[in-house]
Formats: structure tokens, C-alpha cells, sequence
């Protein structure tokens, strides 16, 4: 029988809950680079060549991450999904 509460995954999807975590924390993070990025650049604080490189660097992670994000989200509710609901917990 498990005890575990609903909210902590098996110890097998741990991992990619801990993944899952980490990386919606990191898309977070080229916005706020990217905006910083931005206003260094209308202050012509470098090229529009570097802006260009370092922009689509920023825009490459997020596009990674956010593929990163749903295939850990759709493996996590598949093995959730594919886990048997148990038909009597026990007396309350």
C-alpha cells in the first residue's frame, strides 16, 4: 500500500519533477536578461551586431526550455495517468 501524499511524486519521477522545477525557473530568467540586454543596447552600450548574438542566444535557450518543460510535464502525467487508482484507501 502507498502512503505517500499526492503532491510528492514516486521516487522514480523525482527526478524529472526536480527537472521540471528547475527549468520552469530558468525560462523565467532570458526575459529578465533579455529586457536588461535590451536597454544596454538603446544605450549603446555595445554593437547591434552583439544585441543580434546575444538576443537569439537568450531566444534559443527559451525555445529549448519551453520543449524541455512539456515533455517533462507529458511524462510526468503519463506515469501518473498509467499508475492504478487504488479503489479503498481504508477507514477514515
Amino acid at each position: 500500500m502507498n502512503n505517500r501524499p499526492k503532491e510528492i511524486p514516486p521516487q522514480g519521477n523525482l527526478h524529472k519533477a526536480r527537472g521540471l522545477s528547475q527549468a520552469q525557473r530558468r525560462m523565467e530568467e532570458p526575459d529578465r536578461l533579455f529586457q536588461r540586454l535590451y536597454e544596454d543596447n538603446i544605450a549603446e552600450k555595445f554593437s547591434d551586431e552583439r544585441f543580434a548574438k546575444l538576443s537569439g542566444g537568450y531566444e534559443a535557450e527559451q525555445k529549448d526550455l519551453q520543449g524541455k518543460v512539456a515533455n517533462l510535464q507529458a511524462s510526468l502525467f503519463r506515469s501518473s495517468a498509467l499508475k492504478p487508482k487504488p479503489l479503498f484507501t481504508g477507514y477514515s
